[in-house]
């Protein structure tokens, strides 16, 4: 496939795989993968496909877990209270 110059990767999964290839080279040692939030995912799961041979069905899954802990987590913050809604609403830091 021939990219503008601009252009490196197609897509996300694209960089994903093209970043497993490079770093498939080093052959790390019991890799571990994590991803980001907002884009990271999908070249994450390019990544462990290429590193440790997980399929889709072992992302979902790993996916559907780590929501799990993160919305009991989020209970557990506002105190059982209800789910706030952010839209609209200012927030400082």
């Amino acid at each position: 496939m021939v990219r503008p110059a601009w252009r490196r990767f197609a897509d996300r999964a694209d960089a994903g795989q093209q970043l497993a290839e490079r770093l498939n080279r080093s052959k790390p040692y019991r890799p571990i993968v994590y991803a980001l939030p907002r884009g990271g995912v999908a070249m994450a799961a390019e990544i462990a496909v290429a590193f440790i041979g997980v399929d889709d069905r072992a992302i979902t899954a790993a996916c559907k877990q780590a929501l799990v802990r993160i919305e009991r987590r989020r209970h557990l913050s506002v105190s059982g209270g209800p789910r706030l809604d952010p839209p609209g609403r200012a927030s400082r830091w």
